[in-house]
C-alpha cells in the first residue's frame, strides 16, 4: 500500500450522489485479484512516483464516499487511477472512458475480496457475453439491478499484440473475441481477440510510449462493439498501419 500525505486535500473532490432505489442484483462470492501486475506492468517500477504525480497535479480529480476515495489523473488519453481508504492507496489501475458506449444488460456482479473493486458480467445487445472491470465498483455496486440495461464505456488494455494474416475466406472487417479460460490463467475480464485496425494514435503515459487503437470486438446485427485498445508500443508490432489485422490478449475495463 502507498500512504498519502495532506496533498490529497488539494484534489477536486465530490461526494457520490445517492444511488437510485433499485432491486439490487445478487453478488457472487468475492474473488482474489491474482493478476494485478498485468494491469500495471508498464509502470511496475514507479508506482509510487505515479501516485505522487497524480496527487500533485491540478488536473487530477477525485471521488470520495466516506473514507473511500478514487483519484483519476488528468491525462488526455489513457489515465491511471488510484483507489483506497483513509490515507492509504490500495489499488492502482488504468482508466479510460470510451467514446463508443455499448448497451449492456447486467447479469452478475463479482466483487473482489478487498471490497473496493469488482467485475460486471452482462450481455451486450442481448447477444454477446461481456465481463469487464468496473473502475468505480465501490460507488456503483448498489445501483445495479438484475437485467438492468445500462450504457457502458468499455476499453481494453492489450498485454501483447501480433500481426494476424486474415485467411482469404474470412469476411472483410472480420473480428472476434473469446474469454481466456481460468485453466489457462485467465481472469473473467480477460479476452483473446482478432480484429482490424481502424485508427491508431501514439502517445506517452508516465514516460511509456503507447498506441491507442480503435477496433471492433464483434458485430451484432447493426451494432458493433467498438472500443479503444491500448498497448505499450514495445508490445505491439512495429510500424503498424490502419487496415492491418492484429491478434492478442487483453483486459477489459
Amino acid at each position: 500500500m502507498i500512504f498519502l500525505s495532506k496533498l490529497f486535500r488539494r484534489l477536486n473532490t465530490a461526494n457520490i450522489p445517492s444511488a437510485k432505489a433499485v432491486k439490487h442484483i445478487a453478488h457472487s462470492e468475492p474473488i482474489q485479484d491474482l493478476y494485478r501486475d498485468r494491469h500495471t506492468h508498464f509502470v511496475a517500477d514507479k508506482l509510487e512516483a505515479v501516485v505522487r504525480e497524480m496527487i500533485g497535479s491540478h488536473t487530477s480529480k477525485a471521488l470520495q464516499s466516506g473514507k473511500l476515495f478514487h483519484i483519476v489523473d488528468g491525462n488526455p488519453d489513457l489515465k491511471m487511477s488510484a483507489i483506497g481508504e483513509g490515507n492509504e492507496v490500495s489499488v492502482i489501475v488504468p482508466y479510460f472512458e470510451s467514446k463508443t458506449p455499448w448497451r449492456l444488460s447486467v447479469k452478475e456482479l463479482v466483487p473482489y475480496e478487498n471490497g473496493l473493486e469488482g467485475l460486471v458480467k452482462g450481455l451486450a445487445y442481448n447477444r454477446a457475453a461481456i465481463n469487464f472491470y468496473d473502475n468505480f465498483f465501490f460507488a456503483n455496486q448498489n445501483s445495479y439491478s438484475h437485467d438492468q440495461t445500462i450504457s457502458v464505456s468499455v476499453s481494453a488494455l492489450a498485454y501483447r499484440l501480433e500481426r494476424f494474416q486474415k485467411p482469404d475466406n474470412y469476411a472483410e472487417n472480420f473480428c472476434m473475441y473469446m474469454p481466456i479460460p481460468a485453466e489457462e490463467n485467465g481472469s473473467a475480464d480477460e479476452i483473446r481477440l482478432i480484429t482490424r485496425v481502424q485508427s491508431l494514435k501514439e502517445f506517452e503515459l508516465y514516460g511509456v510510449s503507447f498506441l491507442a487503437i480503435t477496433v471492433d470486438l464483434a458485430h451484432i446485427e447493426e451494432n458493433s462493439l467498438t472500443t479503444t485498445l491500448f498497448v505499450p508500443k514495445d508490445f505491439a508490432p512495429a510500424d503498424l498501419n490502419v487496415g492491418e489485422y492484429i491478434s492478442g490478449t487483453a483486459w477489459l475495463f
